[in-house]
């Protein structure tokens, strides 16, 4: 039998990650110059910028739940950061209570992309709207979504030539593996327990 597989399965991804992600690289990661995120009601296309927009907070229940979100990504970049991973390529903005946070953007978009998207050429992320909430609370395809468009960002990092990837299959499977085991470690969230 293969000592490797005596480890349990989410050591063996972790293992194989910081690997595949270290092969080449000289310094240990840099730390990152934070772990906050700051949900924004705006189109990331927009021509307003977010420093100009007075529109982009959210009210009562919604500020709640997305205020929960926040936390969860502070989580999840916690999570991947004592990892060893590099910081995500997201843009920096004023926290909430001082210091810097990445921005999210919240924007209703197409149903036929995931829930939570990451943009590579112009590096953000953004939460679709109409599919972030349901009962009161976030969804947990939302809570999937955002540890695996985060690993995407983290990814980018990694990048010397913006165009270079390594095929979809070992991109995509980097950030399915990480944010599956994200959301698991962190929520409790298993979007596709009992499903092959």
């Amino acid at each position: 039998m293969c000592p490797g597989l005596m480890f349990p399965l989410r050591s063996r991804i972790a293992t194989f990650l910081l690997v595949a992600f270290s092969c080449g690289q000289t310094t240990q990661a840099a730390e990152w110059p934070t772990e906050k995120f700051l949900l924004v009601d705006a189109n990331p296309n927009s021509s307003i910028p977010l420093s100009l927009n007075p529109t982009t907070g959210f009210d009562g229940d919604t500020a709640f739940i997305f205020a929960v979100l926040e936390a969860y990504m502070s989580d999840a970049a916690a999570y991947y950061s004592n990892m060893g991973f590099a910081a995500p390529s997201l843009e920096l903005v004023d926290g909430r209570n001082g210091g810097q946070a990445y921005v999210v953007y919240v924007n209703d978009y197409s149903d036929k992309a995931t829930h939570a998207r990451y943009e590579a050429n112009q590096m953000y992320l953004e939460i679709d709207l109409s599919r972030a909430l349901k009962d009161g609370k976030a969804t947990d395809e939302t809570i999937e979504a955002l540890a695996h468009e985060l690993f995407h960002a983290i990814q980018r990092t990694y990048q010397t030539v913006p165009d270079t990837w390594h095929g979809d299959w070992i991109t995509e499977g980097q950030a399915q593996a990480m944010g599956m085991q994200a959301a698991r470690d962190l929520r409790g969230v298993d979007v596709y327990q009992y499903k092959q």
